[in-house]
């Protein structure tokens, strides 16, 4: 058994026992940063089980009981290569209590399934497929082959079933999952950054008054001793300290494991720490090092930061925007390392993240894509017989984003920023999976025919509606309807696919039209049977399009 921190409790980890196992917290606020356990995979694969299961957490805070991943608040920390096999076999060992599921309404929350945020993966299964729903007392078996050209990066995991992923996700039910260096990588990564101490963060809201309203929302009710208190957790302790050498330079691995509120906004009081900026979202960027005075770091999103702190025998303040005050400290020590300057790093980008930005954007594959309007995305809430637009295999595709204060998170592919309000971290050029507010970003759509999801990452907003699918298809053409939807069971090349974003006017006008075309060819033929339709494409075909 692994023994955890203020907020962190060890259950169930052989899922041999029950909700009534309480550990006794080991360490209390104030006390030392610890991480959670790891799990690496070997001979390239990474082979576990991993419950779902109700687990008791205690604090000098608080005790509550709650829905978490492998045992504890966060789950172990999943390591992997390029190239290597992630295989889960996902069990829900939750009963079944609350609501049954409505589409569009928080409910159902011990309906489950997993997601591997940030990871270039298919989604569809056996691999990431959040429109499959693993049901209480049900297991899934997920494989998916992360791409040998995957680029090294920090990323997350969470449930993400349709309706239940805020009440789950709220509850601590996430942990981060790590695309390590390739030792044979032929750019690697310099040794000031190989060599220097990693510092795992993973970042959670533990808002008692939000999960109270979930839970009550979906037919049950929060069993905790604080119904009302905001916590902002780091590795599932309270305001932990993170203790540092002088000038001695740590890699901050940040996952914002957030459901709502606003971005991060990490800051450090003072002037004596440094900031440099390594990666965001799992892709390093092309100028580091990047000095940041704060890391904004959307909901979902990641950082990887490159920090020292110059004065000896100093409290450093680590101060969260959202959260409103301070969420963790910095203590410095008497030891001086000497200071040196970073030297400049510059990656290589695989396949899927070539530079778009001069790129021409393949034909009728830039759509406008609204995040909030009329609850959900482009004036829709989500409704799974549609997608919202498509692309074909191969496309580069363009978004424009206008998002407002809702976080747009997109599956499968990262996107390049092409136009941004820039400041020192979002810089045109950079590449993203989450991010708020108005730009215009690019993608390859390579390597997967697939669906994939996009949606507001403000969890309770993309549980109500605020989330679609879009589709890139092995050929045909790009679409992005103006109103209503592509539907999900038409053909790409099908005329079905026009008259479903014709007006109500001019679908009437294209059936009566068919009609009278249809039984003008039944008399002339005699009624004998015609060709037959190819209406529907494949919704299985998850594997790449040649080896990853």
């Amino acid at each position: 058994s692994f023994s955890r921190s203020s907020a962190v409790v060890m259950a169930a980890v052989l899922s041999l026992f029950v909700v009534s196992l309480i550990v006794p917290a080991a360490l209390a606020a104030g006390d030392d940063l610890v991480p959670p356990p790891s799990i690496n995979s070997t001979n390239g694969v990474l082979d576990i089980s991993l419950d779902l299961d109700m687990v008791v957490v205690q604090t000098a805070e608080f005790t509550f009981t709650t829905r978490a991943l492998g045992g504890m608040v966060p789950a172990p920390t999943l390591r992997l290569l390029p190239g290597d096999t992630l295989k889960i076999t996902f069990n829900n060992k939750l009963t079944g209590v609350g609501t049954a599921h409505q589409n569009n309404v928080i409910s159902a929350p011990d309906e489950s399934n997993l997601h591997f945020h940030g990871l270039h993966i298919s989604g569809e299964l056996p691999s990431d497929d959040s429109t499959y729903t693993v049901l209480p007392g049900d297991s899934y078996n997920y494989s998916t082959l992360i791409p040998s050209v995957h680029m090294p990066g920090t990323h997350w995991m969470h449930p993400h079933r349709h309706g239940s992923t805020a009440i789950q996700v709220a509850g601590g039910a996430a942990g981060m999952l790590i695309i390590d260096e390739d030792p044979s990588d032929s750019n690697p990564l310099p040794d000031q950054i190989k060599n220097a101490r990693e510092i795992i963060m993973v970042v959670q809201q533990l808002y008692f008054d939000s999960l109270a309203s979930f839970y009550s929302t979906s037919g049950i009710t929060l069993n905790s001793t604080d119904q009302t208190g905001q916590y902002m957790l780091v590795n599932g302790q309270v305001q932990p300290v993170l203790r540092l050498d002088v000038g001695e330079w740590v890699r901050l691995r940040i996952v914002y494991a957030g459901f709502n509120g606003n971005n991060l906004g990490m800051t450090i009081s003072g002037d004596s720490c440094e900031m440099q900026l390594l990666a965001k979202d799992g892709v390093y960027i092309r100028d580091y090092p990047r000095e940041i005075s704060e890391a904004p770091i959307d909901i979902g999103g990641r950082a990887d930061i490159m920090l020292r702190c110059n004065n000896t025998n100093t409290t450093y303040m680590v101060n969260s925007e959202e959260f409103g005050d301070v969420f963790m400290t910095i203590q410095t020590s008497n030891t001086t390392i000497t200071p040196e300057w970073l030297a400049s790093f510059t990656p290589t980008y695989p396949d899927y993240m070539a530079d778009l930005r001069n790129e021409n954007i393949t034909s009728e594959c830039s759509c406008d894509t609204t995040v909030g309007t009329s609850g959900g995305i482009n004036d829709r809430k989500f409704n799974a017989d549609y997608f919202i637009h498509q692309s074909v295999i191969n496309s580069t595709v363009e978004r424009v984003l206008d998002s407002g204060n809702h976080p747009y998170h997109q599956h499968v592919f990262p996107f390049q920023f092409y136009s941004v309000d820039e400041t020192e971290y979002y810089k045109i050029g950079d590449w993203h999976d989450v991010f708020q507010g108005d730009a215009t970003v690019r993608y390859n759509a390579i390597r997967f025919v697939t669906k994939l999801m996009v949606h507001c990452h403000k969890l309770n907003h993309e549980d109500t509606g605020m989330m679609g699918m879009e589709r890139v298809n092995a050929d045909g053409a790009c679409m992005c309807p103006s109103v209503g939807g592509i539907p999900v069971s038409a053909d790409s090349k099908s005329d079905t696919l026009r008259v479903a974003m014709l007006s109500a006017a001019s679908v009437c006008a294209v059936l009566a039209l068919g009609a009278g075309i249809f039984f003008a060819l039944r008399g002339s033929d005699g009624g004998g049977g015609g060709s037959r339709s190819r209406h529907g494409f494949e919704m299985t075909a998850g594997e790449p399009q040649d080896d990853p």
